[in-house]
């Protein structure tokens, strides 16, 4: 028989497979099949084309005709050549397909867009926690390699796209860091969308590594290959990582699973690797191949596709969840996310109201379309931390956020990078858990915030602006500020509004009201034409996050705008970390103190806001602080009170900075040697102290900040029997002193 002669059944039975696992004609395969199963005679080769007859009517959903032929090829009796097994499952699958289709879920399926999909394979979508970020894997045109398999389709690459508004922007090839010659194809995306571990092969189906390669800002790292526990000499495809990071589920075909392909697990090690591969075990894998992993940021849903377990057609995605330290029996997550096509690459939005996935099924613009679902009402009791570090340090900044669990006794519970170039990071956290946050940032010491977070039966998301400053004066750091500017969406509350209502924060102070009204004046005419609509919805609408005003605003916004929006971003709260102010005794030292950290010991600064979710929706933080922080001698001739032009420099800085933080104050003290008379030389030491106020006051320093001191002879500091020693003693002090009663409202 030749595949080449179209008079030839082999000819049809070749085309047909190609219309049908290539191309995703399923219609035109079912045509060629039946007139190849008509005309074969070949006893080898007709149950094979009964049984993908029978498979093109399944993926027709002409379930009837469909289980026709799959009993037809179940006669094979050949042992060799045997399709009997398979179409005993294929007519399983269609009685099982017939009661689940019959029951459909509450779920909407929409493909996500020509601008993503293409008429080529589109698939594999991650998606960072935020749904801010998506990574896809694609065969089109335009591959870093430009070369092209056997089949005639160029080799994979891995495509970024991100959200604009509702929309996904057109993609762009993530790379040469990543994408090679070869098929590299992404696997997993960690939730704040910094971490990319892929697949990369020669083969395409019969070999494959697992890579990784990190964000640092607009720019990932070359490609590093995972360790030997992780890669064998067997195909490595898929994988999914935990939300903190310390687990990894992947797949392999290596010798001792159950099936053709299993799903093992990996846990991170303290020195950085990944401890040995353990197979989930069969509650989980079958004699069939299990794909396309993921674990949710819950830590404990695992979602994966099988075409074992109650598939109703090809691969189909199921649910299992780890509890008494068991996987329990997975689930179909039922039609219509499940069809009779292959249904795999399933992925969970934190929140839980959406799913992404890619499909074969038909009504897509290539073999394979990603798509998106709005899922059933899902109660996932998560808490979403999104935040930005920012400082008015040049360059970037390098940060470790450590993540401390209280409960057990200060273990090192997870670690984060926020990204050196733009600050960012994001965190997932279960319910009803006590942390401390152990801010590292290069050139400060290090801080140290509580996190409590609710015990809540529904998501959150828990908006964190981290706003870093020093004060350096005479080569010397006094002292560093911090804004922890924290804001908690209550999803629940918020989950009924309009798609498209916009949230509009409530504060009274002047700071963030005249923010916002700057952030509008620099949109363009979409975003002020919103702004009368906002400004009805003030009176109705509950107060949310500034953040979430923000993120709707940006979606309108041209470069310029954004540009302008992240200076008075930056400009306006640094008022308040200066306000947050911690300074240092430099007569003392740094005033560190000492947090445990397992074996470790971390010296931290303890700032006074703590960041905590109260069951109360207002929470007052009170503090008193006085603290004397710098010193500054003004020393004189005999007799002598006013200011010498060589201390002037130093004045003026010493006024700039208590102009630019107002709640600092100045002590300044006037002194003496003990020649003359007592009250001669407390006159003379009331002008010096006087001289140095009046020269604040005239710089533009408040005289209520100012504190006057005459001591005359009564404090010497060295012996007055030498010159040298009355020359010492004849000084004016100048102590900055922080003195402060905060009264703050956090609004959650």
């Amino acid at each position: 028989l030749s595949a080449q002669d179209p008079k030839e059944p082999y000819y049809h039975f070749m085309i047909g497979l190609c219309n049908m696992y290539s191309h995703g004609d399923y219609e035109e395969a079912m045509q060629r099949l039946t007139t190849a199963s008509k005309q074969i005679e070949d006893p080898k080769l007709i149950y094979h084309a009964y049984y993908n007859l029978g498979r093109s009517f399944h993926l027709l959903n002409r379930l009837d005709s469909a289980k026709v032929y799959y009993r037809q090829a179940s006669l094979d009796v050949n042992e060799e050549n045997s399709v009997k097994l398979d179409a005993l499952q294929g007519i399983a699958m269609c009685n099982r397909a017939k009661v689940i289709m019959d029951r459909p879920i509450n779920a909407k399926i929409k493909n996500l867009g020509r601008t993503v999909n293409s008429e080529f394979s589109d698939y594999a979508p991650l998606v960072s926690a935020d749904e801010q970020v998506l990574l896809f894997t694609s065969n089109r045109t335009g591959s870093v390699g430009g070369e092209k398999a056997k089949n005639g389709q160029y080799y994979n690459d891995i495509y970024l796209s991100e959200k604009k508004g509702s929309n996904w922007s057109f993609p762009d090839n993530i790379g040469k860091n990543i994408n090679s010659n070869y098929h590299d194809v992404g696997v997993a995306l960690g939730v704040d969308g910094q971490t990319l571990f892929f697949n990369r092969s020669k083969k395409g189906a019969k070999d494959g590594d697992i890579f990784v390669s990190k964000k640092e800002g607009d720019v990932w790292s070359p490609a590093e290959k995972l360790g030997e526990n992780i890669n064998s000499s067997y195909k490595e495809s898929e994988l999914s990582i935990s939300a903190d990071g310390h687990v990894i589920y992947f797949v392999s075909n290596r010798p001792g699973g159950f099936g053709g392909k299993d799903i093992y697990k990996s846990e991170l090690q303290r020195d950085g690797s990944w401890g040995e591969a353990k197979n989930l075990g069969g509650y989980i894998n079958t004699k069939y191949d299990e794909i396309t992993p993921f674990i949710h940021p819950d830590n404990k849903t695992l979602f994966f596709s099988s075409k074992g377990h109650s598939s109703i057609g090809g691969f189909d995605v199921f649910k299992s969840k780890f509890e008494n330290d068991t996987w329990d029996n997975p689930i179909n997550i039922g039609y219509p996310i499940n069809t009779t096509a292959d249904d795999k690459n399933f992925i969970l939005s934190a929140n839980g109201k959406r799913g992404y996935y890619s499909s074969a099924k038909p009504g897509g613009y290539g073999l394979d379309d990603m798509y998106v679902i709005d899922m059933p009402e899902n109660k996932i009791p998560l808490t979403m931390v999104r935040g930005t570090i920012v400082t008015k340090k040049e360059g970037d900044i390098n940060v470790d956020i450590k993540i401390i669990d209280k409960e057990t006794g200060k273990q090192l519970k997870y670690i984060y990078n926020p990204d050196p170039k733009t600050g960012k990071y994001l965190m997932i956290f279960p319910p009803g858990k006590n942390y401390d946050m152990i801010v590292e940032a290069e050139g400060y010491v290090p801080y140290v915030f509580n996190i409590h977070i609710p015990n809540q039966s529904y998501f959150y998301q828990l908006h964190q602006t981290m706003y870093l400053r020093t004060l350096e004066l005479f080569n010397d750091t006094l002292g560093q500020g911090i804004s922890l500017e924290t804001t908690l969406e209550d999803i629940k509350a918020t989950s009924k509004k309009s798609e498209n209502s916009i949230p509009i924060p409530s504060n009274d102070d002047v700071l963030l009201l005249s923010l916002v009204e700057e952030i509008i004046a620099k949109t363009d005419s979409i975003g002020l034409a919103n702004f009368d609509e906002l400004a009805d919805q003030r009176k109705q609408e509950k107060y949310n996050p500034l953040l979430s005003l923000i993120d709707k605003i940006i979606e309108s916004t041209d470069k310029e705008a954004l540009e302008n929006l992240d200076r008075i971003t930056k400009n306006g709260f640094f008022e308040k970390a200066d306000q947050e102010l911690i300074l240092f005794n430099k007569n003392k030292g740094v005033e560190l103190e000492p947090f445990p950290v397992g074996n470790d010991t971390i010296y931290v600064m303890m700032p006074s806001l703590a960041t905590k979710a109260p069951e109360n929706p207002e929470e007052a933080v009170h503090e008193i602080t006085i603290k004397s922080v710098l010193a500054k001698v003004l020393n004189y001739a005999s007799g002598q009170f006013l200011i010498e032009k060589q201390y002037e420099k130093d004045l003026s800085r010493i006024c700039e900075v208590l102009i630019e933080y107002p709640h600092l104050r100045s002590e300044i003290s006037g002194h003496s040697d003990n020649i003359g008379d007592k009250e001669v030389n407390l006159e003379l030491s009331l002008k010096r102290a006087t001289a140095v106020a009046e020269y604040f006051v005239k710089c533009g320093v408040k005289q209520s900040s100012i504190k006057v001191k005459p001591i005359g002879d009564a404090q010497p500091v060295a012996p007055n029997e030498t010159e040298q020693g009355r020359k010492t003693n004849r000084r004016t002090e100048i102590v900055i002193i922080q003195a402060t009663v905060k009264e703050e409202i956090i609004e959650w």
